[in-house]
């Protein structure tokens, strides 16, 4: 990569040890770190809603008491989280810690 003009590479990993030693042991410097989280946020209002369908273009209409809802989010889902403390506002399935390294050639 060097020799092809690059003077550093960025390293993205999880929280798989060996990955992590591997950079390390090579010179890579973590600069970055964050979480990622299968989550469902705890005061999450699902909206009440009503479901029919429009025969005419097979669309589902999904309709409140005031208004057309156009999405839904389906929980859980996929979070990055920046800060851990940001965490306590969901109920967390699953999570795990993503490491970003900058390796100098």
């Amino acid at each position: 990569m060097k020799a092809a003009g690059a003077d550093f590479v960025e390293i993205f990993t999880r929280s798989d040890l060996p990955a992590n030693h591997l950079y390390q042991s090579i010179g890579a410097h973590e600069i970055a770190h964050n979480w990622r989280a299968l989550a469902t946020p705890k005061n999450y209002d699902f909206p009440k809603a009503k479901w029919t369908l429009n025969t005419n273009t097979k669309e589902l209409v999904v309709t409140t008491a005031t208004d057309r809802v156009e999405v839904i989010p389906q929980y859980p889902q996929w979070f990055s989280f920046f800060t851990e403390a940001a965490m306590a506002d969901f109920t967390i399935t699953q999570s795990y810690m993503e490491r970003t390294y900058l390796l100098i050639l």
